[in-house]
């Protein structure tokens, strides 16, 4: 979802996802796999001077129970300025979207949590295969760093509400907030840790360079 294609169109745009966040039912988890036929909905459910919210729907195709949603908060930059830019006049003239001038009604902040003081820190070098098609590492690759960072401070025992492989543990909310760019070659600290309150709740932090980037 995006404007890579249509530079000449829309000169200098560019667009950048800011935040994601997954939400996985119960019926994924009982029914997921390799032959698992869903139905895919993608539409714009919010839009502000520089932004938009897209969803993602996956459902199953013999019940319609819902699988998954995947909610994206993608912002409009301008490539010689690197600041948010407003968005073509042109470009929501085909979708009924109202317009939203304050996005938390659709996509609720993402707030960066403090990290502990006995974080789990391993690192990971970002690779071609990592990278979109802007060169720039993907939210799906930052995705698969914490998830195998998680992993690691799991199999160190370091993690109180995890005993066992990751893969063991049923995921139901995944959110990201993007903070900064990395490029294949980048070595990326990975910190980990969990919510003292509920240790089934795991934080991560992903830095380039000591600042965080996610």
């Amino acid at each position: 979802m995006g404007l890579a294609y249509q530079k000449d169109k829309y000169k200098n745009m560019a667009t950048v996802l800011l935040a994601k966040r997954y939400r996985v039912f119960e019926t994924f988890h009982q029914r997921a796999a390799l032959v698992y036929p869903l139905y895919m909905d993608a539409k714009i459910i919010g839009r502000s001077k520089t932004s938009y919210i897209g969803e993602l729907t996956l459902s199953e195709v013999d019940t319609g129970n819902v699988a998954l949603v995947v909610t994206m908060k993608i912002v409009c930059i301008d490539e010689v300025t690197k600041r948010s830019k407003s968005l073509p006049e042109d470009m929501f003239k085909e979708i009924t979207v109202p317009f939203f001038s304050n996005l938390g009604k659709v996509f609720s902040p993402v707030f960066p949590k403090n990290e502990a003081s006995n974080s789990f820190v391993s690192s990971v070098e970002v690779q071609p295969s990592d990278t979109d098609v802007l060169n720039h590492t993907a939210q799906s690759a930052y995705v698969k760093f914490a998830l195998n960072g998680i992993a690691k401070a799991a199999r160190e025992g370091v993690l109180s509400g995890i005993k066992d492989d990751v893969c063991f543990y049923r995921s139901h909310t995944e959110a990201t907030i993007h903070m900064g760019e990395s490029f294949v070659g980048d070595v990326l600290a990975v910190k980990v840790w969990e919510n003292q309150e509920i240790p089934l709740q795991i934080h991560c932090s992903i830095q380039k360079n000591g600042n965080r980037i996610h």
